[in-house]
């Protein structure tokens, strides 16, 4: 059994700035959602919420230097380096809570772009979609992919994924798709 450190999560939110706070509101409310409907634990599910942005209002050389010392630097984040929030807030949970659930960490890091390794984790299935398809995001799919999720994880998963993937190629990122079109192999996998 693991620990639960939703109270410790919950307090280190009390002096980020108030649209975080929200955010992450947004985002439990609608992980627990997915998480009854597809019978994912509730516990690990609003966990990984809560720590999802645990470091997601710093500055980019804060993300750097605590990527180095965590032993997390990524060339392809280097450009990016709010890439960096997710990874950094599951080590922080691993490091500081002494917290060890392997599917919850992979959630927690792998939150803004899921990897091939994470699309199949239904808490970073849910917790990946929470945090892109959170009420009030006003994106032009969201209703129709939320409601999707309802039926099914992975299916909206899959169409997230190939949504953000292009976005991003036509941004000119190149680094960031990578790992969302591997989700997506993963996914259409039979």
């Amino acid at each position: 059994m693991h620990s639960d450190i939703r109270p410790q999560l919950r307090k280190h939110y009390q002096n980020e700035p108030l649209k975080l706070r929200q955010h992450v509101e947004r985002v439990v409310a609608l992980a627990l959602e997915l998480a009854c409907v597809h019978s994912v634990d509730l516990v690990d599910v609003e966990t990984a919420a809560l720590g999802h942005d645990l470091f997601r209002s710093r500055s980019a050389e804060f993300y750097r230097q605590k990527a180095r010392e965590y032993g997390l630097s990524r060339p392809d984040y280097e450009e990016f380096p709010l890439m960096y929030h997710g990874p950094l807030a599951a080590a922080y949970m691993r490091e500081t809570f002494e917290y060890h659930h392997w599917p919850v960490l992979q959630a927690v890091a792998e939150h803004t772009n899921l990897s091939g390794q994470s699309a199949l984790n239904p808490i970073a299935q849910i917790l990946f979609l929470a945090d892109k398809l959170e009420p009030g995001k006003g994106k032009p799919y969201q209703d129709e992919l939320t409601a999707l999720a309802r039926q099914s994880l992975p299916v909206a998963v899959y169409q997230l994924c190939g949504l953000m993937a292009d976005y991003m190629a036509g941004q000119g990122s190149f680094a960031v798709p990578h790992d969302l079109l591997e989700a997506r192999q993963v996914l259409a996998a039979p």
